[in-house]
């Protein structure tokens, strides 16, 4: 069996029918799916094709848990934006949006000296599917896992990836134009899912806030608010 720990958020709150849990939202072909209208939209989806077939559709930040009657299937967006903690006890996999949550409900939780190496080389996060414990592990970006119940098997794999493996094959050239509608599109999307509000941007000084109000004036976005911070003078305040 299954058991969700779930917490309630302000921001981006969890919205559950009878098979689905969701949190978030996406856009597929060109509309804006949150709340009731996203779990309508998965619901008559699942009627048609499997699940992972669904989120190659779905473009967004989004947490999904599809429950049936011998299965158990969940997700997150391509970038993880918010993330989805699993573990297994007495037989039931445990899945939480809060790592802690798992962390309570397990009896005995061991420290993963691999994991720890890992996080130390980096100083930032845990490769792959791992975290600091043994017993808790991560949906990846662009992940799906499946449990199944009767046969307690675990499976997972990847709908959506960041490489290229083209990418030696092409030229400069080549790559600028693949790159364009990309970018139109990415441009489209983030004023879909600002849906009317007021972009707050914070300038930092580096390259990331530059790409995003790029991306704002290249569609045509007017609602915008910028500020930068940090001392007066310093690297964080060039704007």
């Amino acid at each position: 069996m299954y058991k969700l720990l779930l917490n309630k958020y302000t921001a981006y709150p969890w919205f559950q029918s009878e098979r689905i849990s969701f949190r978030g939202y996406f856009i597929s072909n060109g509309n804006l799916y949150k709340g009731e209208e996203a779990i309508s939209f998965l619901l008559d989806k699942l009627n048609k094709i499997e699940f992972k077939s669904i989120l190659l559709l779905l473009n967004g930040l989004f947490s999904i848990i599809i429950c049936g009657e011998n299965e158990v299937y969940f997700a997150t967006d391509r970038l993880r934006c918010l993330p989805l903690f699993y573990a297994f006890h007495e037989g039931d996999i445990l899945v939480s949006d809060n790592a802690q949550e798992i962390y309570n409900a397990l009896p005995k939780v061991t420290f993963d000296p691999v994991s720890i190496e890992d996080f130390k080389a980096n100083g930032l996060f845990v490769s792959g599917a791992s975290t600091l414990y043994r017993e808790i592990k991560q949906v990846q970006a662009g992940e799906w896992v499946c449990y199944k119940n009767d046969c307690h098997q675990l499976s997972s794999g990847f709908y959506f990836t960041h490489a290229d493996e083209n990418k030696n094959k092409k030229t400069q050239a080549e790559q600028t134009e693949k790159f364009r509608p990309i970018f139109k599109e990415a441009c489209n999307n983030l004023v879909i899912a600002l849906d009317g509000r007021t972009a707050v941007v914070s300038l930092s000084g580096g390259t990331d806030s530059r790409e995003l109000l790029l991306m704002l004036h290249t569609a045509g976005y007017k609602k915008v608010l910028c500020f930068s911070y940090g001392k007066k003078g310093s690297l964080d305040c060039t704007y």
